[in-house]
């Protein structure tokens, strides 16, 4: 109908990455509407400010070329139909360069007449009757141009394909809120999606260590930086500097060569997240919406608001914090570099094989104070998270424990007599399990014990073959009886953890036993038995589920407990091997970085 023009769909996702790209000063006001209908109204005059041409709803079709039209009013800059923003552009005149067209130009049918009667029959469009509308209306006047099927509820799987797809992503975006008919299938494959998305993140932590092998690099970014500063303070090491320099632009490129990696595991990040973001707010509204849905999602709209302005508030405390640390590190790091840098070249400027040995002291010892810090920095901060992660996960078990008891009981109603006899089994296999667990508690004290001995082996270990230490055969025998007897303990901890879990739940199953029984004892029947113990099941797989959340955040938080446990007791085996060594040199000159010479 219109030769030449190229179409342009646009859905409510790019409308929110439009914005955010072009036009982020109004993000923040865009996102505040409540309604996704709003949204496409506030973003129309960008669209046509930024890219000019012709906008038109879904429900516009075409009756002939707005050529004519458009060189009618060639001279207006703006050209608006009677709906959207006619009381502005008339308030400010003519001056304004906006030109308000006659309502006869494209609402010249009302959707009241007979012709739609015969276009909607039930819930179906009959594409025949719609096209002879159209024709009829190209036939009543020349100066109409397009005719809309507004306020229409037709079935979209009756309209032609560039309808449905808005259709299509209007529901894909139902299908992502609480707003959804089927809610609580969403939230189970929300849960779904979580789980795979963490899977995927913890997998790009442990290929990153942690994240740490991003650090590294970086550090040796700057140490490479504080050698070629060693290099330029001394005059007689002119003729290396330009093989420094390009050791520098080698570790620069490797850098770079990381971000793709150290990129993807920050969206990751942000995905689990997003999806996080998403079950909170599907839990809130838990497994069947509630009859007050608008108020219930104004009311949460507005506490997020809060806590995204208070987490905000507290991000933007910590800026300058973080700022000062990542100064300090990166001149820490630059200092390890002038430290390397007198190992390095400390044979051409004439040190001796002793004052070349504390420097190589100096220089182990300054990577392991700086990795116990950062270890017991990171424990202290996380110590008592440690303990929420042992009760979240205590709960959760006991959780699993009801809702196995309660799912048999709804697919297979007991009396009291059947109950009372399960709690009483479910009792003694508790207090059994308690017995056993109090005598493996010594035990497992003692392979923690033992798994943090072979961490302090290992720092040992490798601090004595950076330096050809003398007793480096003892060191390594040393680490391989750790690292064999932390082995052997290590099924008592995994022991530990399996009979803790099951204890948790049985204490779920008792304490579900307790509540049927106590209606059972009242002379509930079997069928409201059964109805109950389907209330309480929905109710625990709904904790359970708002559980699993923290949980996932706590799972993350343990693993780099873990790995700064770990790091702590290998610094310290570290430092005190290196401080033996250095006892044996105390008599020997200390290289230190004072900006001149070593």
């Amino acid at each position: 109908m219109n030769p030449g023009y190229t179409l342009r769909l646009w859905t409510d996702a790019n409308n929110e990455r439009f914005i955010a790209q072009h036009y982020p000063w109004f993000l923040r006001y865009f996102r505040q509407y409540d309604k996704m209908i709003k949204r496409a109204d506030a973003v129309r005059p960008f669209y046509l400010y930024h890219f000019g041409g012709v906008y038109a709803d879904l429900d516009f079709a075409c009756i002939r070329p707005f050529d004519a039209l458009l060189q009618r009013h060639a001279s207006s800059q703006v050209l608006l139909g009677p709906a959207m923003l006619t009381k502005v552009a008339r308030t400010e005149g003519p001056a304004s360069g906006v030109t308000v067209l006659n309502s006869s130009h494209f609402y010249s049918i009302s959707w009241n007449l007979r012709d739609w009667a015969r276009v909607e029959r039930g819930d179906r469009v009959n594409m025949t009757a719609m096209r002879a509308v159209f024709t009829k209306a190209a036939a009543i006047d020349p100066s109409i141009y397009a005719v809309t099927s507004w306020m229409h509820s037709w079935d979209w799987r009756w309209l032609p394909y560039e309808l449905r797809t808005e259709k299509c992503a209007r529901q894909a975006f139902k299908a992502n809120c609480a707003m959804s008919s089927d809610h609580s299938a969403s939230l189970l494959k929300t849960e779904a999606e979580l789980t795979s998305s963490f899977d995927e993140l913890a997998r790009l932590l442990e290929q990153s260590d942690g994240g740490d092998a991003f650090k590294r690099t970086r550090a040796a970014w700057y140490e490479a930086g504080g050698l070629a500063e060693f290099v330029r303070a001394h005059a007689e090491l002119a003729a290396y500097l330009p093989a420094i320099e390009r050791e520098v632009a080698e570790v620069r490129e490797e850098w770079e060569q990381v971000q793709p990696a150290r990129k993807e595991l920050a969206r990751q990040k942000q995905r689990v997240a997003h999806l996080q973001g998403q079950m909170y707010a599907r839990l809130e509204l838990g497994f069947t919406l509630p009859a007050n849905l608008g108020d219930v999602l104004a009311e949460q709209q507005a506490t997020w608001q809060r806590e995204e302005s208070m987490t905000s508030q507290q991000l933007a405390q910590h800026v300058e914090t973080l700022a000062a640390r990542r100064a300090h590190m990166e001149q820490s790091h630059r200092e390890q570099g002038w430290r390397k840098g007198a190992e390095r070249f400390g044979e051409v400027m004439g040190l001796s094989s002793e004052a070349l040995l504390t420097v190589r002291l100096a220089i182990l010892e300054a990577d392991a104070t700086q990795l116990r810090l950062r270890a017991k920095a990171t424990m202290r901060a996380m110590h008592e998270l440690m303990s929420q992660h042992e009760q979240v996960h205590a709960e959760l078990h006991e959780l699993t424990g009801q809702l196995e008891l309660l799912t048999g009981i709804r697919e297979l109603p007991c009396s009291e007599t059947q109950l009372l006899a399960d709690e009483y089994e479910a009792a003694v296999e508790a207090e059994v399990l308690r017995g056993t667990l109090s005598t493996l508690r010594p035990r497992v004290a003692e392979a923690a014990h033992l798994r943090l001995a072979w961490h302090a082996k290992a720092g040992a270990c490798k601090a004595g073959e950076a330096l050809h230490a003398p007793n480096l055969p003892a060191l390594h025998t040393a680490l391989v009886d750790a690292k064999r007897l932390a082995d052997a303990a290590e099924p008592i901890r995994r022991q530990e953890l399996v009979l803790r879990a099951k204890l948790a739940k049985l204490h779920g199953r008792l304490q579900a036993l307790g509540q049927l029984r106590t209606l059972a004892a009242a002379g509930t029947d079997s069928a409201t038995l059964a109805s109950e113990a389907e209330r309480l099941a929905s109710a625990a797989r709904l904790q359970q589920l708002r559980l699993s959340m923290r949980a996932t955040d706590l799972r993350l938080l343990h693993m780099r407990h873990e790995r700064a446990e770990a790091n702590l007791h290998a610094a310290g085996g570290a430092i005190v091997c290196l401080k033996k060594l250095r006892f044996s040199l105390h008599n020997a000159p200390a290289v230190t970085h004072e900006g001149g010479r070593a």
